[in-house]
């Protein structure tokens, strides 16, 4: 079952006073009851003063809501027979659905002879790391930007990815909160504040900086602070990471030490003096991730200068707005930044222009707010562009792999791809970098659901892992679908586009790598095969394993 977001609403308790106005022949069915625990999931403690709410599956409306006594206590009763999601919050314990994993939780099914009492809801308690950006002379670091990076298999993928960011403030101090189990880094992106860069500074063929045409000797204030990680490092590789359980504060504090600021100037032969350009540089950072460098950049005598660059590999956008354009012309490349230096500008951008169409079974126009993202499942970044009434789209992407998605067209996934000067493979488009292609995207509604039951010896299991499993995983990651089994073994998979499948029920299969064939491959050989059809439903047993 998916956690909806928490939303108050009174609609159904008036829909229920009005049935009770209306006569009816037949007795009323009796009022079910959820009940149980809360506990610390780390010391098993019941919680006191714990907000439990209940809403009906696939509805985000609260139906119930309660308080938990000095025993950890609840019980939320007279509800009509069905299927709810439960969740619960307290101090120190952010919200969390019953079961929860990934944003998954397993549902509560009330109704004759279904037990839905004596429920333990484990409350996993918040997890969060602080700490302090200091200077060389031990000064607090203010206005800096720190990034936190978890590591770990995420959506069935082993990666490091992005999962929040903060500011430093006048004491140098930055936190991150409600933070689940696993690992993390820190890395940190600043300026000194004493820096500075001498105006008008030029980059000669002899390496040397010189302003005005004559020699000048480096200010000891032309500094830049390299991106830095804790504890105190500026090679990524030996970051230390910091490993969170549930209800762990870990205190990261980091050192800063500027470095002589460098400088590059990029010439372009076949600009046009009168079009505006800019440059921008991007630090990689765990490998395929990157972040925004705090250098400045200047137009001089028809060249881009770029200062208080630190020492680095970064990704070089030279992006140009000529007049005659309603989107800027980008050309990038990777760039190794050990010294001053002038570099030409390229000639063709390591990025591709993508320009597309996005087509909704041979409709002529697109709802309003309609949005295309390509995510590389390998790394897990991604680019996005809204997308015109007419279906309209462009964007500029690396070199890799991607898988589509489209959002705000109500019951529409991606239904197939063709692509001019790129290869389509299932649902994913290979970009070998450079140039520019053409992406037509058909959106489809012809889609089928399948509900379904988790079973362990023939007997319902809750809280499975389930996972449907397209053909060719691999080049057809947008096609998974999950949920959690729910009290009742029950599971439901929604929108799911027509084609052969093979549906998984994993126990305590959360943190395995399911997008990995090798990792999938010996749980397949017990799977339910299914071919789903377009408009279809379907109902379907799989062994739990």
């Amino acid at each position: 079952m998916l956690m909806f977001r928490r939303l108050i609403s009174i609609c159904l308790l008036l829909a229920a006073a009005a049935a009770q106005e209306r006569p009816s022949s037949a007795p009323a069915e009796p009022g079910f009851r959820i009940s149980g625990t809360v506990v610390n999931a780390l010391t098993g403690q019941a919680l006191a003063n714990t907000e439990v709410e209940v809403g009906l599956s696939q509805q985000p409306d609260v139906v119930a809501s309660l308080v938990t006594g000095s025993d950890g206590r609840f019980h939320l009763d007279g509800l009509p027979r069905g299927k709810y999601w439960l969740v619960a919050q307290r101090t120190g314990f952010a919200q969390q659905g019953f079961e929860e994993h990934e944003g998954f939780f397993t549902g509560i099914v009330v109704g004759p002879n279904l037990d839905s009492g004596n429920l333990v809801f484990r409350l996993r308690p918040d997890a969060s790391i602080s700490g302090t950006l200091t200077d060389e002379a031990g000064e607090p670091v203010r206005d800096a930007q720190v990034m936190l990076f978890r590591t770990g298999v995420q959506n069935g993928r082993q990666i490091t990815a992005r999962r929040g960011q903060s500011q430093t403030d006048d004491l140098g101090h930055y936190r991150f909160g409600h933070l689940r189990p696993g690992q993390y880094f820190i890395a940190v992106s600043a300026s000194p504040w004493y820096a500075q860069i001498p105006a008008q500074q030029r980059v000669e063929s002899n390496g040397k900086v010189s302003s005005a045409g004559t020699a000048l000797d480096r200010s000891p204030l032309d500094v830049a602070y390299p991106i830095t990680y804790y504890s105190s490092v500026t090679d990524s590789n030996a970051a230390v990471p910091i490993v969170l359980k549930p209800g762990d504060h870990a205190t990261a504090d980091v050192g800063l030490i500027a470095v002589p600021a460098l400088h590059l100037r990029i010439s372009d032969p076949d600009a046009d003096p009168s079009s505006p350009a800019d440059v921008r540089l991007m630090a990689h950072v765990f490998g395929e991730v990157m972040t925004p460098t705090p250098a400045q950049s200047t137009s001089v005598d028809g060249a881009m200068e770029v200062d208080g660059v630190a020492p680095g590999q970064y990704l070089m956008s030279l992006r140009t707005y000529a007049r005659n354009r309603t989107q800027p012309s980008a050309r990038a490349q990777e760039v190794d930044v050990s010294d001053d230096v002038e570099i030409n500008a390229p000639d063709q951008s390591v990025l591709t222009e993508v320009v597309g169409k996005v087509l909704l079974d041979g409709e002529q126009k697109l709802p309003p707010q309609v949005f295309l993202r390509m995510v590389n499942p390998t790394t897990g970044q991604g680019v996005g562009a809204q997308v015109s009434a007419k279906g309209d789209f462009q964007l500029s992407v690396a070199p890799g792999k991607y898988e589509l998605a489209v959002f705000n067209v109500p019951k529409a996934i991606v239904g197939s791809l063709s692509a001019t000067g790129a290869r389509v493979v299932g649902s994913s488009v290979e970009i070998s970098g450079g140039g520019s292609l053409q992406l037509n995207v058909s959106l489809t509604r012809g889609l089928g659901n399948l509900d379904g039951i988790a079973l362990r010896d023939g007997n319902p299991k809750p809280g499975a892992m389930i996972v449907l499993v397209p053909e060719d995983p691999e080049n057809n990651v947008s096609l998974f679908r999950r949920d959690q089994s729910d009290s009742d073994g029950t599971f439901s998979l929604r929108s799911v586009l027509p084609g052969n499948y093979t549906v998984l029920a994993i126990e305590n299969g959360w943190d395995l790598a399911w997008q990995s064939p090798t990792v999938l491959r010996p749980y397949l050989k017990q799977g339910t095969v299914v071919e789903v059809g377009p408009g279809r439903k379907y109902d379907v047993k799989v062994k739990a394993q």
